[in-house]
This record gives structure tokens, C-alpha cells and sequence, in this order.
């Protein structure tokens, strides 16, 4: 389904600093992808409302 290299996968993600990072990367490979068809998704695990305080 998404069309990235395992390569080019792998090199991002050593360069993110959290898993919510690597959530919002697929998130946008997808809608590049297949924008307008997919208009919604969901990052479920991420917990907007915590700020870390």
C-alpha cells in the first residue's frame, strides 16, 4: 500500500526522535498517495492533550 522503499523507510526513521514523529511521516506518505480518495486518518495513539509537564 505504500508505495517507499524499505531503504528509504528505514533511513527516515533513524532520524525521527519518537514514535509519534514516525506516525505523523506515514500519515503524510499516505495522503500523498491518495489524496483526495482518503480524506481522514486517525493517529489514535497519539495523546494530543499531554504536554509532558
Amino acid at each position: 500500500m505504500l508505495h517507499l522503499s524499505v531503504d528509504d523507510f528505514a533511513h527516515h526513521a533513524k532520524t525521527l526522535s519518537s514514535p509519534d514523529e514516525l506516525s505523523v511521516y506515514v500519515m503524510r506518505q499516505l495522503m500523498r498517495q491518495f489524496a483526495p480518495s482518503l480524506l481522514w486518518i486517525t493517529l489514535h495513539d497519539m495523546d494530543v492533550a499531554h504536554t509532558g509537564a
